[in-house]
């Protein structure tokens, strides 16, 4: 802004001396006009007549021409003037655009930040979505469970209502008590030969049918062993089915598969016979 300003003053400064500069002219010349004026009132006879039609022929050359002078002057400072006020227009014309500029990146930068935040929002309300999704499938779940746990308790009580018969006694010799035939608890970290072969004692002593079989063992599963039973179809939840998953992931045939993997990445250690590694 101050280099524009003086640009539009230097140009009126030079005219301005340009002006003074005709004036001074014209000075000179009215005060020569009146010298020759007063040398011509000065003689007398035939001729002075002559030197005053010549002064005034000077007089009305010089006015003429500072008419000239001043016209040009007059048209100087008019050029002057719309010069300085098309130089406005453009400083106006540039601010205005310059605020519209700015105007638009601000525009731009707040449909940014808008973009950003609907973003975020669709994110979060798909993440949102997804977690109600988990949720309900956790809470189906979950009831699935509960009514698997009440309808095994049901079947738990009619077991303890029922007197189990006891260990090679006859058909009509009764136990006095339940509580020696518990089914001892199968989370897959202990013997599965071991369990099967007490669980299978037990049914036999208690005469206990395929769904009240079923009821106990399913009871006496925990940790990663009851992943077993969740695994089974709702259709095929059958003590058959149940014992034959249980006997493939904890049986004989399991264990086979796991020394067999053990023993391929066994490593024959430091002053350790081929007989030692592999025995």
């Amino acid at each position: 802004m101050p280099l524009q300003r003086d640009d539009e003053q230097r140009p009126r400064t030079r005219r301005q001396t340009e002006m003074d500069a005709a004036r001074h002219r014209l000075e000179e010349e009215d005060q020569d006009s009146m010298g020759a004026t007063a040398a011509a009132e000065a003689p007398t006879g035939p001729s002075s007549e002559i030197n005053l039609a010549a002064v005034l022929a000077a007089m009305q050359a010089s006015m003429e021409a500072a008419r000239r002078e001043q016209e040009a002057a007059r048209r100087e400072q008019e050029a002057a003037r719309r010069e300085q006020e098309a130089n406005q227009r453009q400083l106006q014309d540039l601010i205005a655009a310059n605020q519209e500029e700015a105007r638009r990146d601000q525009e731009a930068k707040q449909n940014l930040i808008l973009e950003k935040i609907d973003h975020g929002l669709v994110t979060l309300g798909e993440k949102v979505k997804n977690l109600t999704l988990e949720v309900k499938e956790v809470s189906a779940r979950t009831d699935s469970l509960e009514m698997r746990f009440d309808d095994m308790n049901q079947k738990i009580v009619k077991l303890q209502a029922r007197e189990p018969v006891a260990v090679g006694s006859s058909s009509h010799t009764h136990c006095t008590s339940a509580a020696k035939f518990d089914v001892p608890r199968f989370d897959g970290t202990s013997s599965w030969t071991a369990f099967k072969y007490q669980f299978e004692t037990l049914v036999k002593t208690n005469r206990w049918d395929d769904e009240q079989s079923f009821a106990a063992l399913t009871l006496a599963l925990r940790g990663d062993a009851l992943l077993v039973l969740e695994n089974l179809p709702s259709d095929g939840r059958t003590l058959e089915r149940l014992m034959e998953g249980l006997d493939t992931r904890y049986g004989d045939k399991h264990l086979e598969h796991v020394f067999r993997a053990q023993l391929r990445e066994r490593i024959q250690k430091p002053n350790e016979s081929l007989q030692q590694c592999r025995g």
